[in-house]
């Protein structure tokens, strides 16, 4: 019973599972896509891991350089969804070849018709957000997928501690700037609320939002990759019908960033610049270091306690019994 762990299911179906297995497909399907608009640009005829290699070398010399073809749009629209629908099928038979007992591989197995059917709606979800895609990051191009940071001796320290994470994508135009991407496969409903604090006092270092993944990963781009790039947004894109991009960019790209299309939808904040000109998202992301370096003192001085800000900060507590949990 131990060893073979007869005692559950040897996969799950669930928000955590679908949400892996999308992000997986996501990040093949746009590193084939820059992939193959490369070794067009070098005439590259075969290619193989190595070639590959030297290709994504290419964007890591120069990653503002524009690469005709990396990014989804009406020219090569349906060559990306066949690409994704190709990676899709792939990595669903990889999950059920797949022989590791490890519990934090997160395999997808569908085990009834129900189940099934979700994974035929993910697969056309996903279709449906690469055409989404072409109607905003206007002029912006994936270059940096599933960049981690803070692993091995490569050390990152935000806020007084040591982080470590994984950016899903970083997409950079010609002029230098760069927006961080974070893939959340969930109703854009479920993640606009990242951003409902952000408001005057934020921007004026005031106060936190309700959630801070997207600003800390913000911060530590914007260290890794200055002096090369210049980082304007950091927003989260909804994986899941209907689509919509949720997040904080600079207010003269604003426009760019989020396009049309998401206006209409979802609270966004654009960060305008200070009074001496230089860019306010600079000021937005060093306000929220300060903050959390005060919350990481706290921890470390052991204190711990839960402090509820609001309902949604107990969704996902699994202390039922505590006396200051908000029911909703």
């Amino acid at each position: 019973l131990r060893r073979l762990r007869l005692g559950s299911v040897d996969a799950g179906h669930t928000a955590l599972e679908m949400g892996s297995f999308a992000h997986r497909v996501m990040e093949v399907t746009h590193r084939g896509l820059l992939l193959r608009a490369l070794a067009d640009e070098a005439d590259v005829k075969t290619r193989d891991a190595e070639a590959d290699e030297r290709l994504l070398a290419m964007v890591d010399a120069d990653p503002a350089r524009h690469i005709a073809g990396s990014r989804v749009d009406v020219s090569n629209l349906e060559q990306a969804r066949a690409a994704l629908e190709l990676e899709f099928d792939l990595h669903r038979e990889h999950m059920y070849r797949a022989t590791s007992p490890r519990a934090g591989d997160q395999l997808l197995i569908a085990h009834d018709s129900a189940e099934r059917a979700q994974e035929q709606q993910l697969k056309e979800d996903l279709l449906s957000s690469l055409e989404y895609e072409g109607r905003i990051l206007e002029g912006f191009e994936p270059r940096f997928f599933e960049w981690g940071f803070g692993r091995h001796d490569q050390l990152v320290r935000y806020a007084g501690a040591y982080f470590t994470g994984t950016v899903d994508r970083i997409d950079v135009n010609p002029h230098g700037m760069a927006v961080i991407i974070d893939y959340k496969h969930k109703s854009p409903a479920g993640f606009a609320a990242e951003y409902d604090a952000l408001q005057d006092g934020v921007l004026e270092g005031a106060c936190l939002p309700s959630r801070v993944q997207s600003l800390i990963y913000a911060q530590v781009v914007r260290r890794a990759f200055e002096g090369r790039l210049r980082l304007v947004g950091s927003v989260y894109l909804s994986t899941k019908s209907p689509h919509a991009l949720a997040g904080v960019a600079d207010e003269n790209v604003s426009d760019l960033v989020f396009g049309s299309v998401s206006a209409r939808r979802l609270p966004r904040v654009c960060v305008p610049p200070t009074s001496d000109g230089a860019p306010g998202m600079n000021d937005l992301l060093d306000h929220t270091e300060e903050l959390i370096a005060e919350q990481v003192q706290q921890m470390l001085a052991g204190n711990v306690e839960a402090r509820p800000r609001d309902q949604r900060s107990c969704d996902y507590c699994p202390v039922m019994q505590c006396e200051r949990r908000m029911a909703r």
